[in-house]
């Protein structure tokens, strides 16, 4: 499945659920890296999923170049 077709299936999910969550395109790819990152912690564990959430996080991103100086 493609990315718009993840998000469809979000929106349709958290409808049907009544999930107060609002999807717009400011948080799809937040949407899908914690989808991609749950998937991950099924499968596999949770040094995967803090893997997959820490590439986007800023603080995290910032830590690692500051330690490569």
């Amino acid at each position: 499945p493609n990315k718009d077709e993840f998000i469809s299936s979000f929106k349709r999910f958290s409808k049907e659920y009544s999930l107060p969550i609002k999807v717009d395109n400011k948080f799809e790819s937040t949407i899908l890296n914690s989808i991609k990152a749950h998937i991950a912690l099924q499968l596999f564990n949770e040094n995967i999923f803090y893997r997959i959430i820490n590439q986007t996080d800023p603080f995290v991103n910032r830590a690692i170049l500051e330690t490569k100086k």
